[in-house]
């Protein structure tokens, strides 16, 4: 059956929905204290870029970070990255901030210790 009216969303969806908006922002806040990154909330996303790099030589220059449901967590909210990786859970804002500086600065990152990507608590 089809309509012409609006979706409606559920209670649920809406909640789940506005828990989205809210961590992405929380995040942005987060991310915006480091000096070295530009920080936009875009709707559905938070992208972030480095103020000093050009884009070249196999550096990441932005990510564009989403949250949506880890279904290998139970469906908890987990922030990923724009190539489909999970960065950390929503409720790690410091932690996921950390991952991205991490891996968008790597002249910064102690030698040879690589920012991986989190794992689902208890695997």
């Amino acid at each position: 059956m089809t309509s012409d009216l609006p979706h409606t969303p559920l209670p649920e969806e809406r909640t789940w929905a506005a828990e989205v908006v809210a961590r992405l922002h929380a995040l942005a806040v987060r991310l915006d204290t480091y000096k070295t990154l530009e920080v936009e909330c875009v709707t559905g996303a938070v992208r972030v870029r480095r103020r000093d790099v050009p884009g070249c030589c196999g550096l990441a220059r932005g990510d564009r970070i989403t949250c949506r449901k880890r279904r290998e967590d139970n469906d908890r909210l987990w922030f990923y990255t724009s190539w489909r990786e999970p960065i950390a859970p929503h409720s790690a804002i410091t932690d996921a901030a950390m991952r991205i500086n991490g891996y968008l600065n790597p002249d910064r990152r102690r030698a040879g210790r690589e920012v991986k990507p989190a794992s689902p608590v208890g695997t």
